[in-house]
């Protein structure tokens, strides 16, 4: 059964009740945020095209136990691509609201960091406010238009949400889409999977994947579609065919 937007914006779990105010814990992800922030801006140079690699990892509970392959993985990608390709990183972890680890840095720049498993899946929120804050900054910095690619894997569907619904986020979608960014989307459950084409993904950039035995291949198919992008500005049905588990489609 297909998800309609009202369905996916009203949706809850019992998991959303129990997620607590914790006011010194967003006070510290504020703060974190704006660090981040600060640090980019030593890093971006503007005389030249770079490819903007963006990733978004589900640190929700169900993915408990997984953190630290996705953090080996994710590192061990990057320093793969920085030493062929002119890149910049950023990466954030969601659970009820957003982390951000690296926002905007050199591939150079990056070291191996661990995150820690939250409650809540904010995924509405997360894409949403730092996909516009990166499109913001690209053009206030006055930087040439980027070749820009984002990843987001995630194993549920969005249950807390404070500043952005789902048409906001399908719209956000759209926009990054007409300038050219392109998008990989890797759902881990089918609550994840079924509604991704009203999120605004193309069928060519979503997978269902199994997340908990498959996280090499999953980070090798990421790098296949990164690498198809920066070559040809587009990505294919190929990526896919690495992973064990596909949408439904012919591997």
């Amino acid at each position: 059964m297909r998800l309609s937007f009202n369905d996916m914006k009203n949706n809850s779990s019992n998991e959303e009740s129990l997620i607590p105010f914790d006011k010194t814990s967003i006070e510290k992800r504020i703060e974190s945020r704006k660090l981040a922030i600060k640090d980019s801006d030593l890093n971006i140079t503007t005389n030249q095209t770079k490819l903007e690699l963006i990733y978004f990892f589900d640190a929700s509970p169900s993915v408990e136990g997984t953190e630290k392959v996705m953090a080996e993985k994710f590192y061990s990608q990057i320093t793969k691509l920085r030493t062929r390709k002119d890149i910049i990183v950023t990466l954030i972890v969601f659970d009820y609201h957003d982390e951000i680890l690296y926002y905007r840095q050199k591939g150079k720049d990056i070291k191996y960091t661990t995150y820690h498993i939250g409650i809540g899946t904010a995924l509405y929120d997360s894409v949403t406010k730092n996909l516009k804050k990166i499109k913001e900054d690209q053009v206030k910095n006055g930087e040439p238009k980027h070749k820009t690619i984002v990843t987001i894997m995630t194993d549920g569907g969005n249950n807390r949400h404070y500043e952005y619904d789902v048409k906001d986020f399908r719209e956000t979608i759209k926009e990054c889409k007409e300038a050219g960014w392109e998008f990989v989307y890797l759902a881990a459950t089918e609550e994840a999977y079924r509604p991704a084409n009203l999120l605004g993904f193309d069928k060519e950039n979503v997978c269902l994947y199994d997340y908990r035995i498959s996280a090499d291949n999953a980070f090798s198919a990421v790098e296949k579609a990164i690498d198809e992008y920066d070559e040809s500005g587009k990505v294919s049905n190929g990526w896919k065919k690495i992973l064990a588990l596909s949408s439904g489609e012919e591997k």
